[in-house]
């Protein structure tokens, strides 16, 4: 179990250097954008990199496939079979995207009848830019794969950093050199396919015989394996993006003026996010070795447990952070759209606090092959938050689209309790001890903060004298 943890640490603090990486983009750019670009601008701007994260879907489970095989390999020629696989299965994945960037970038436009005639052409040249370095950059995903199956995760991060940071060096310079749309979108998009290169130079050094191995004809078993393993995750991906991409979309076919403050608002959610995944995501290639044997098996509910305290209780601390310190805290990142921003920031923020509390569950379920047994979840809460978000944003607007994001995260935690937890006795062999020993002994330590909280309440709000 020590070497486990210190595997875990290693790769974890390795991914949040990745991670950090990836939250200082996110992070920085909107400001800087938002305080450089007209509004409507920085509105096309924010909806073009939309197409990023639906351009995954042709990626989708690649990398997670190949370290899951990888990990559970000791043979070298075995590696091999699975890298070649993966390499096909990401061209054709490349292929596939740049068809659909095509038409996207036809079609996708006409979803705002609030952009102006003389401002399409730029957006559809942007949505090409965005769209073609993303497809491009599913190749990126097999030696990410490689890396993290052999738990080498310094490598692919080393390539991560050195682009992000010559991406958000590059956009900002053009930025303070007042370049318009295209300029911006041609700059990022350009800047961020450097990862491709970097993560293959890496592999290179490190693995050169996975290299060689991509050209190989691979064999079509494996490639099925890997298919099918992908299959699972790729309705996980459809569900997410129901989540996590449509929200901006729907904002700014119904109100384009509110997409610059909820993208800030996202944007933030988006760091967080990361942030949650680098620290846990290096557990599946754990979780894979410990599921491969009798042994193994015994130990993962403990540690799922264990896993699932240190994460509620960090989410936590988030949300009371942010009661404290969110508002003036927005007031210097977000400038002028802060108070707009602020309500929208509080809610899609108990959304992903609630929903990423149970996150190493999810890593649990990957790395044991067991999570075509949670779908049923994840769907609901993807067309829960598409149905609620619809039928509030057309009344509330952009507020009515946040909600809806929480209602899916409700329902979704209500399916997953009461349906895919009993499905899933190999990791939770008790709802009601996960509950207790996962979640909540979290609250336990903080008991204090929330106590002072509630009287504060009391105090201020029902017991104020009229």
């Amino acid at each position: 179990m020590s070497l486990i943890r210190s595997r875990w640490f290693l790769n974890s603090g390795m991914n949040l250097l990745g991670g950090a990486s990836a939250a200082l983009v996110s992070f920085v750019l909107p400001p800087i954008l938002a305080r450089s670009l007209p509004p409507l601008e920085f509105s096309l701007w924010n909806l073009s990199l939309q197409i990023v994260a639906y351009l995954a879907l042709f990626g989708s489970g690649i990398h997670l496939a190949t370290a899951k095989f990888i990990a559970q390999s000791g043979d070298s020629l075995d590696r091999q079979r699975t890298a070649s696989a993966a390499f096909l299965m990401a061209g054709i994945g490349v292929l596939i995207a740049g068809v659909a960037v095509a038409g996207i970038a036809w079609f996708y436009p006409s979803l705002f009848p609030g952009v102006p005639e003389g401002l399409v052409a730029a957006f559809r040249s942007s949505v090409v830019w965005v769209g073609g370095s993303a497809a491009l950059q599913l190749f990126a995903l097999v030696p990410l794969g490689i890396f993290v199956g052999c738990q080498q995760n310094a490598a692919y991060v080393s390539a991560q950093v050195l682009a992000r940071a010559m991406t958000l060096g590059c956009v900002w310079y053009a930025a303070a050199r007042h370049g318009g749309l295209n300029a911006l979108t041609a700059t990022y998009a350009a800047t961020s396919f450097l990862v491709v290169p970097l993560a293959y130079g890496a592999l290179a050094r490190v693995h050169p015989s996975q290299v060689r191995a991509l050209w190989r004809r691979p064999e079509l078993a494996r490639f099925k394996e890997l298919l099918g393993y992908c299959g699972g995750f790729l309705i996980w991906t459809v569900a997410t993006l129901l989540v996590n991409s449509v929200d901006l979309i729907l904002v700014g076919r119904m109100d384009l003026n509110a997409v610059p403050a909820y993208s800030l608002a996202l944007a933030l959610i988006t760091v967080l996010a990361g942030v949650i995944h680098a620290v846990v995501s290096p557990m599946l290639p754990v979780v894979s070795n410990l599921h491969s044997t009798a042994e193994g098996r015994r130990q993962l509910p403990a540690l799922l447990n264990r896993a699932t305290f240190w994460c509620s209780l960090a989410c936590q601390c988030v949300l009371l952070g942010f009661l404290v310190l969110g508002r003036p805290f927005l007031k210097l990142y977000a400038g002028p759209y802060s108070d707009p921003a602020f309500p929208l920031l509080f809610v899609l923020l108990i959304a992903t606090l609630l929903r990423h509390a149970c996150y190493p569950y999810a890593i649990f379920l990957l790395g044991a092959s067991l999570h075509h047994r949670a779908i049923s979840s994840s769907l609901v809460e993807g067309f829960v938050n598409l149905g609620a978000s619809l039928f509030l944003g057309y009344r509330y607007g952009a507020m009515g689209v946040a909600y809806g994001t929480l209602i899916g995260v409700l329902a979704s935690q209500v399916v997953c309790f009461l349906r895919t937890f009993p499905q899933t006795r190999e990791l939770v062999p008790s709802t009601a001890s996960y509950l207790y020993h996962g979640l909540g002994k979290s609250i336990l330590p903080l008991s204090p903060v929330y106590l002072a909280i509630g009287i504060w309440f009391l105090s201020r709000v029902i017991f104020q004298s009229p």
